[in-house]
């Protein structure tokens, strides 16, 4: 979409994360997409680049993916997750807490959907997809945020000596900006 073009109207907007139960670190794979029309909400050029770019009105839903190889990956399930946003702020000028908030700049995500298994990835590999039942909403028109998610999630995973549990903490953090990012509300 040119810069100039006529935005379509908002909808539903998904960030779909993920990791592999096998990795050392702790950061999440990521992108961000408008359901509907596929709109991509992460540009690696242009004015956003590096960025989540939301619209006001957008309802942003979380998908987590955790990977591992079939027969050792039993299921995932997340006991925590929480969004963080730290406005950007210039001169006179400061962004609301959150695109999400006007009065807080965390927001936890409470509600998922319980973990599924599926087997239709490349050969050998298993994915544990759970995903947040309950939107949130950009309630901003215009401003920037660093955004972090962070996940605290256990693992499953069958080993020689029988099933075993781990807990394990993922996190990403982009910028995410609404509107044109630079024109924050006072």
């Amino acid at each position: 979409m040119s810069v100039n073009a006529i935005p379509p109207a908002a909808d539903a907007a998904i960030i779909r994360v993920s990791f592999d139960i096998e990795q050392v670190s702790s950061d999440l794979l990521w992108q961000a997409a408008e359901v509907k029309t596929h709109r991509d909400l992460y540009s690696p050029v242009g004015r956003y680049a590096g960025a989540v770019h939301f619209r006001e009105g957008d309802t942003v839903s979380v998908e987590v993916t955790a990977y591992g190889r079939t027969g050792t990956l039993l299921s995932t399930n997340i006991l925590d997750a929480m969004l963080y946003t730290v406005p950007h702020t210039s001169g006179e000028r400061f962004s609301a807490p959150s695109p999400f908030s006007s009065v807080r700049a965390t927001t936890p995500i409470e509600q998922w959907q319980p973990a599924q298994i599926k087997h239709d990835q490349e050969p050998g590999v298993s994915a544990s997809v759970q995903r947040s039942l309950t939107p949130l909403t950009v309630v901003q028109d215009d401003g920037r945020w660093k955004l972090s998610l962070i996940l605290t999630v256990v693992i499953e995973r069958q080993t020689s000596a029988g099933p075993q549990q781990e807990i394990r903490v993922f996190s990403f953090d982009p910028e995410a900006e609404v509107g044109s990012g630079t024109e924050p509300p006072v």
